[in-house]
């Protein structure tokens, strides 16, 4: 250490000899110059690093809904643990362009492992399936945040809040079926029953600004339902058990068009086994991401024609 000390310093002490010597004054001042510019280089060099070095191991980026609100270009951002995902473009951009921010609900997680049956557990394939949901919405241009992103538990009132942060949204929850008898097979999709009061209320404050193709309060997802269960039928080839009316937490207190969808029976063992397999989620995945699609079409068409009938 020593030794070291005494290398570090001696460049100093020349300099110092160098201009104490009036015979060599101007090499002096050379020699201060290049260690002055050696110096703000090193500065530079540390500023430029600090700025582009990666954070700790495993850790993640927070996103405050001030972030959110920014006019950015397309990024993806990973949050701190109880915090939604955002992955996409901004919100003023989406509404520009007419995209709803989609709201990707993977079910369970953490301690609440849901259903396990057959060697799954539905939190791990609610959690795969929605991994996949959101890159195929991305590659359409939605943006999309997720409720959880990893193995944790969120709390029910959360996820129906993570959606309410959003004037212009849509609310899928995925979730796996589970029943007393193992014949049961098929998918389907639940709407909200009716609206809770705290949903109404939000979306009637007096002078609260809304975006141009914000849907009713009165809509409680029924037409979002229907567009899900056609298109897990087309792409899966599953038995129809139909689009239901529910009182479930996430969708009854989602401001926005919510549904609930259960993407087959993990209990029915022939049916667990096609589950188990990357295919069939990656499926189930396209179907989500087609009927969110076709139901932003739809319903986009719907408030363009409406705009442009003339007032009586």
């Amino acid at each position: 250490m020593r030794l070291l000390a005494q290398r570090a310093v001696a460049p100093f002490r020349r300099t110092a000899r160098v201009i104490a010597s009036p015979q060599v004054h101007g090499e002096g001042w050379r020699i201060v110059w290049r260690i002055f510019v050696v110096l703000v280089l090193a500065i530079l060099t540390a500023v430029a690093w600090q700025t582009a070095r990666p954070g700790p191991a495993g850790r993640k980026v927070g996103i405050s809904q001030a972030d959110f609100d920014m006019e950015v270009r397309p990024y993806l951002v990973i949050s701190n643990a109880g915090r939604p995902s955002v992955i996409g473009i901004d919100r003023r951009a989406a509404a520009d362009i007419g995209l709803p921010t989609i709201v990707v609900d993977a079910g369970h997680g953490g301690q609440d492992e849901g259903a396990r049956r057959n060697g799954l557990r539905e939190k791990d394939l609610t959690l795969d399936t929605a991994l996949r949901v959101e890159i195929k919405l991305r590659e359409q241009g939605f943006p999309v945040v997720l409720t959880r992103r990893e193995d944790r538990f969120v709390e029910l009132s959360e996820r129906s809040d993570v959606a309410n942060r959003h004037p212009y949204a849509l609310f899928i929850s995925i979730h796996f079926n589970d029943f007393a008898a193992a014949t049961g097979r098929g998918v389907e999709t639940f709407y909200a029953t009716d609206k809770a009061e705290d949903a109404v209320a939000a979306l009637q404050i007096p002078g609260m600004a809304q975006p141009a193709l914000e849907s009713p309060p009165a809509d409680n997802g029924m037409a979002f339902a229907q567009a899900m269960q056609a298109s897990m039928l087309i792409e899966l080839g599953v038995a129809d058990r139909g689009v239901k009316a529910a009182g479930y937490a996430v969708i009854r207190h989602s401001h926005c068009p919510a549904v609930l969808i259960e993407g087959g029976f993990i209990n029915n063992p022939a049916q667990a086994k096609e589950i188990g397999t990357p295919e069939y989620r990656d499926k189930l995945a396209t179907a989500i991401a087609n009927a969110i699609a076709t139901y932003n079409r739809q319903r986009t068409e719907v408030h363009r024609t409406r705009d442009s009938q003339p007032e009586r």
